[in-house]
């Protein structure tokens, strides 16, 4: 859901960037020459052609033209469709300072310049950029903007370890999902990430707090059964992450079930307490499940890391079992399904390789014993023949 929040954010962007002048026309300023220029470049789909005609139309119209600020808008938004993140800020800064005569133009620059600093790895930049968005009030067509820039700033302040910072920003979030829809489809993912940031700050009722809300205002959500379970450990002075037994983990699946099943984490949490418990069969049986996990068009909850540390743990019982080929039989999958980044985790190729040797190993010397006996029989068969043959000769002497 939060991905595609900000998918619909970008596509926003994009909307107001190759929309018709003619559709504002109420609020925009008399057409120019350079209105124009840059409205009918003539490049289509062509993003260097159209980078090259709005250079041109800048150059020949200049910095005073009442559509300047959009020119530069455009042209950043031509460079960071070309992947030219650092031309792209340049430019949406040349916007921001020339006067606003779109909109909310202002506030679409500052969030192309934040998704342009995110993609090129800059995060301080990024989450310095995600809170000038975040104090600004958009006149209603930049509605996605200000929610989303202030997820970024969360989200960034988190990476960057500033968890104080990021609790802030996380509470303000909540406390603004009352006002709008916008705000509101944030509050499962801020509610989340706030419980464990609580718990890191040893803050547990806060925390409880936190997933009673959640629990309330989602009880069939995928995550919710994964939260009651945080909720749980929380109340038993556990840190967030500390196993359950399997039969608490039950008995929560079962007060809290869902439209559309258990969550991949749940099953993993489930499959978890069955191994500590040394019920492999059922720990086998849901790891599987965890590993097999088909992703849903609504489900937060997938991760590719829990189901290559699920077949892990499969691996793992069939080791316990003395099953090699069940081993490999796993890591051949995940080597299959998943890229080198992600099944690196377990060092998929390089276990494959020991497994296969020694299953060659093995089947060599399984073949060595029935040769070895044959060769035997052989060579003690024709120590008999020969031996009968010189006794043979011996009697026809005599």
């Amino acid at each position: 859901m939060i991905r595609f929040f900000y998918i619909t954010v970008l596509l926003c962007c994009f909307c107001l960037t190759f929309s018709s002048v003619s559709s504002n026309a109420s609020k925009n300023p008399k057409k120019t020459d350079l209105c124009n220029a840059i409205t009918y470049t003539g490049t289509g789909n062509n993003t260097k052609a159209y980078i090259k005609a709005i250079e041109k139309a800048i150059k020949i119209y200049g910095d005073k033209d009442p559509w300047s600020c959009k020119a530069y808008y455009q042209l950043g938004m031509g460079y960071y469709a070309d992947n030219q993140y650092d031309k792209a800020i340049i430019a949406f800064d040349k916007s921001l300072e020339l006067p606003e005569t779109l909109g909310d133009l202002h506030l679409y620059a500052l969030n192309m310049k934040m998704n342009s600093f995110r993609l090129l790895g800059k995060k301080e930049e990024a989450s310095k950029v995600a809170g000038e968005i975040a104090k600004t009030e958009d006149s209603g067509n930049g509605s996605l903007i200000v929610p989303n820039a202030m997820m970024v700033k969360a989200e960034l302040e988190f990476d960057l370890e500033s968890e104080n910072e990021a609790i802030k920003t996380y509470e303000e979030i909540i406390s603004k999902s009352k006002n709008t829809k916008e705000w509101n489809e944030l509050l499962p993912h801020a509610c989340r990430t706030l419980i464990v940031l609580y718990s890191n700050k040893k803050m547990p009722q806060k925390a409880i707090n936190i997933c009673n809300l959640f629990i309330k205002k989602f009880p069939k959500n995928e995550a919710t059964s994964y939260v009651a379970m945080q909720k749980e450990q929380l109340i038993k002075g556990k840190e967030i992450g500390c196993p359950l037994s399997s039969k608490e983990i039950e008995k929560i699946t079962k007060k809290y079930p869902t439209n559309t099943g258990l969550g991949q984490s749940v099953i993993y949490e489930l499959a978890n307490a069955y191994y500590n418990e040394n019920n492999n069969s059922n720990a086998k049986r849901n790891f599987t499940k965890v590993f097999k996990y088909k992703k849903k068009a609504t489900d937060e909850e997938y991760s590719t890391t829990l189901a290559v540390k699920a077949a892990e743990n499969i691996c793992e019982i069939y080791r316990l079992e003395n099953n090699t080929r069940g081993q490999i039989s796993i890591l051949k999958e995940v080597i299959e399904r998943f890229t080198p980044e992600e099944y690196s985790i377990i060092n998929a190729k390089g276990n494959l390789k020991v497994l296969e040797d020694n299953i060659r190993k093995d089947m060599l010397f399984k073949m060595v014993i029935p040769i070895s006996i044959f060769i035997f029989i052989i060579i003690l068969i024709i120590v008999i023949i020969v031996i009968k043959i010189k006794k043979r000769k011996c009697t026809r002497r005599d």
